[in-house]
């Protein structure tokens, strides 16, 4: 399966995409049947929060736009794809110590050391994880 994804994420340069053991199955549409990631249900970020000035929503209905998903990390798991805007957000120096770090064709493989604990992993994707930052004021595309 990482193979399968190392090929798409090589070949399509995807925002972001992560392979990692879950029983849960997320279902990705734009539409109105997407879900909230494992992740973002943990994150102490308040979606719901109306803070988008010009629009009445919430930031759950912004979380599926490219320019959320270049901005802003939806799930962590030792096994990721970041594009290059994510990747520009970090401290690649503290990024490294915790993980091997490949770029491919523009985007960045990902892949947690074996010997680091998850929490250290999260610390180094700290910038772009779903917390109460500047990133929260993202505009709507027009």
């Amino acid at each position: 399966m990482k193979a399968r994804l190392d090929a798409l994420a090589a070949m399509c340069r995807p925002l972001q995409a992560w392979h990692g053991a879950a029983t849960w199955i997320p279902v990705f549409d734009p539409a109105d049947g997407w879900e909230e990631t494992a992740y973002e249900a943990m994150s102490i970020l308040n979606f719901f929060r109306g803070i988008l000035l010009e629009q009445h929503c919430a930031l759950t209905d912004r979380r599926m736009t490219a320019q959320w998903c270049a901005n802003v990390l939806r799930m962590v798991t030792p096994y990721m794809w970041l594009c290059d805007t994510l990747v520009r957000q970090l401290d690649l120096v503290a990024l490294r110590e915790v993980a091997a770090v490949v770029d491919i064709n523009g985007s960045c493989k990902i892949e947690k050391l074996a010997g680091c604990a998850m929490e250290d992993f999260e610390l180094a994707l700290l910038p772009v994880l779903p917390i109460e930052s500047a990133r929260i004021t993202v505009k709507a595309s027009t």
